[in-house]
């Protein structure tokens, strides 16, 4: 600023003195000011250059912040997912593989196929009898990719030698928009529980064949010394508390035989409800009977399509189970109802009831609540286990509602049979 104000005054400072018009003066302040005008642009200019270099480096800073937690996080995702005992893998929402652990790996090469590249299903995946293969569209990982939840999906993969068991389930990943992110695939490796169970049940079938010819031939000869009209009036009476408790016991292999039952055939009709139910109080013990109160059991033209046989069996452990937990004081009540497209049985009894933990186990095989066992009460477990699969296999099902201290109802529901 000094120095454009020497030059502009210079020439009058030396030849001719001070300005004497306005224009000359203009011509002396002109370059100053220009040259200040330009001093303070340049100073503005340099001021916010160095702000966006700062905001430039704070904004890097924290990029390769985030990227440095991004690989982070990445590598703690992939540290996870190599330890835990399942294999697991994300697909992205187009269906393309984003991340896999080895064992996800593994699986899928061991099933035939590869989780980077369709069709995702392979040639050795079988159902439960470790045979049948199970077709490309029904395996889990297609069906996840299609978008469908898959739960607990239970299969044998690989060779013949050398099998595994698998529990597969896949769920989508959402943002809370709802848009869809992928789908999470695991699959969990359970052979050495399903052998156990295998195991198991094959000690049960050779215990049951070897136990049933001599029970059978037993109750056979107790019956014919029975029938003998020479057997003494005090030995017959001891002959049927024997016959009475071998035919328990041959009950008691009948229910181990249907435990390890894959299947339940069943012989179908036409059946009425009321009858039915009627048919299931007539075999309770006449001393027992009479605490059975039924509600909606005449009720005309309430039919099922149904083996009478097996649902009397199922709908018989029902009663037989709340006479034996319920009080010895209070009714058992059997109500029926009508729905458009079921029949609704409800059996209720007043006694102890059952917590939350044994209404969710109640249905497994040979599973017996604390309370049964620490009373020494007769039973390998299997009843309601055995209920379950007659209802099952008519296409009904059955649950517990059940309270502490209050009492259970045992709720049954079957297909109804509407009238033309």
């Amino acid at each position: 600023m000094a120095g454009a104000l020497f030059v502009s005054a210079f020439p009058f400072l030396t030849v001719r003195g001070l300005p004497d018009s306005p224009l000359e003066w203009l011509n002396v302040v002109t370059l100053p000011i220009l040259v200040l005008g330009l001093a303070v642009l340049v100073s503005f200019a340099a001021e916010q250059l160095r702000s966006r270099r700062a905001e430039r480096d704070i904004a890097f800073d924290a990029q390769r912040a985030a990227l440095d937690e991004a690989r982070d996080t990445e590598v703690i995702a992939r540290g996870i997912l190599q330890t835990v005992n399942a294999g697991v893998a994300f697909f992205d929402a187009d269906g393309r593989l984003d991340i896999a652990n080895d064992l996800a790996e593994r699986a899928a090469e061991t099933i035939g196929f590869r989780l980077d590249r369709p069709p995702y299903s392979g040639q050795r995946m079988y159902l439960p009898d470790r045979t049948t293969q199970i077709p490309p569209s029904e395996q889990p990982v297609p069906r996840g990719l299609a978008g469908e939840t898959v739960e607990r999906h239970f299969a044998w993969i690989g060779p013949a030698r050398g099998q595994s068991a698998v529990i597969t389930s896949t769920n989508p990943v959402r943002r809370e928009s709802g848009e869809k992110l992928g789908t999470v695939i695991v699959m969990y490796d359970v052979t050495e529980l399903a052998e156990a169970v295998e195991i198991r049940e094959e000690f049960l079938r050779t215990v049951v064949h070897e136990l049933r010819t001599p029970l059978t031939a037993t109750v056979g000869y107790l019956d014919l010394l029975e029938e003998d009209p020479a057997l003494p009036a005090g030995l017959a009476e001891r002959v049927a508390t024997v016959r009475r408790g071998m035919v328990r016991l041959t009950a008691r292999i009948g229910e181990l035989m249907a435990a390890g039952d894959d299947g339940v055939d069943l012989n179908r009709s036409r059946v009425g409800i009321g009858r039915l139910i009627e048919e299931c109080v007539e075999k309770l013990h006449p001393s027992v009977r009479g605490r059975v109160t039924r509600f909606g059991t005449h009720r005309d033209g309430l039919e099922i399509d149904a083996d009478p046989v097996r649902l009397v069996q199922a709908i018989g452990e029902l009663l037989t189970n709340a006479l034996k937990f319920g009080a010895d004081d209070m009714p058992v009540i059997v109500r029926v109802s009508s729905h458009e497209h079921h029949v609704e049985i409800q059996v209720t009894y007043t006694g102890p009831g059952m917590t939350r933990a044994e209404r969710a186990r109640a249905f497994d095989s040979f599973y017996r609540a604390p309370s049964v066992r620490s009373q020494a009460i007769q039973g390998f477990g299997l009843g309601l286990h055995i209920v379950r699969n007659i209802l099952r296999a008519h296409g009904g099902d059955v649950e517990l509602r059940s309270s502490a201290g209050v009492g259970t109802t045992a709720v049954v529901t079957l297909p109804r049979v509407v009238p033309e």
